[in-house]
C-alpha cells in the first residue's frame, strides 16, 4: 500500500476519534445541564406544594371564622328583632299611659273645677304613734293653710319633728319641731297649687296632724 494512503488512513482513523469524544462529551454536559433544570423546576414544584397546603389550611380558618361570624350575626338579628318588638310593644303602652295620664288630669282638674274650698276645709288629717311617718298626698288650692298638731306624751325623753313637701321637690316648703305635747296651730303662707305630703319623725308621742285651707 502506498505510503501516502497510509497516512491519509491514519489521520482519517485519528479525526474520527477525535470527533467521537468531542460528540460524547458535549452530550454529558446538556444531560447535566437539563438534570440541574429538573432538580430546580422539582424544588419549585415542592414549595408551590407546600404553599398550597398553607394556604389550603388558611382557607379553612377563614371559613371557620365566616362560619362563626354568620352565626354572630344571625344571633344578633335576632336580638335586633326581639328588641325592636319590645320597643314596638313599650311605645304602645306608652302611648296608653300618656293618653291615661292625660284623662285623669283632665278629670282632675274638672273636679278641682267644681270643688269649692272655703276657709276650715279639711285637706288631710294625718297620725301615728312612736315612728317616722310618710303620709298620703293632698291637694292644696293657691294660698294658705292651718296646720293643727295635737301631741300626747308618751314618756319622758320626746321630740316630734314634722315637714311639709310639695310632691316632687327634695326640699320641704315648711317644717315644726318641739318637745312638748299640747295642741299646736301653725299657719304656711302663699302656697302653690298642687299635691303635697307630711313627713313625721317622732319620739315618745301619740300625734294626730289636720290640714285645713286657712284663707
Amino acid at each position: 500500500m502506498d505510503t501516502k494512503v497510509i497516512g491519509l488512513i491514519v489521520v482519517a482513523l485519528v479525526l474520527g476519534a477525535l470527533g467521537g469524544y468531542l460528540v460524547g462529551g458535549s452530550a454529558g454536559g446538556q444531560v447535566t445541564q437539563l438534570q440541574a433544570q429538573v432538580d430546580s423546576l422539582q424544588a419549585q414544584v415542592t414549595s408551590l406544594q407546600s404553599q398550597i397546603t398553607t394556604l389550603q389550611s388558611d382557607k379553612t380558618a377563614l371559613q371557620g371564622q365566616i362560619t362563626s361570624l354568620q352565626a354572630d350575626k344571625t344571633a344578633m338579628q335576632a336580638q335586633v328583632t326581639s328588641l325592636q318588638s319590645n320597643y314596638s310593644r313599650l311605645a304602645t303602652e306608652n302611648a296608653a299611659l300618656r293618653l291615661n295620664i292625660t284623662t285623669t288630669m283632665a278629670e282632675l282638674a274638672r273636679l278641682r273645677s267644681i270643688h269649692t274650698f272655703t276657709v276650715g276645709t279639711t285637706l288631710t288629717t294625718f297620725s301615728g304613734g312612736y315612728e317616722d311617718k310618710t303620709g298620703p298626698a293632698f291637694y292644696v288650692p293657691a294660698g294658705n293653710v292651718k296646720i293643727t298638731v295635737q301631741l300626747t306624751s308618751l314618756g319622758q325623753i320626746k321630740t316630734f319633728y314634722i315637714y311639709l313637701y310639695k310632691v316632687g321637690q327634695t326640699y320641704s316648703v315648711w317644717s315644726g319641731h318641739t318637745d312638748n305635747s299640747g295642741t299646736y296651730e301653725n299657719y304656711v303662707y302663699s302656697l302653690e297649687a298642687g299635691n303635697y305630703y307630711l313627713k313625721v319623725a317622732s319620739v315618745n308621742f301619740d300625734w294626730q296632724v289636720t290640714v285645713q285651707v286657712y284663707g
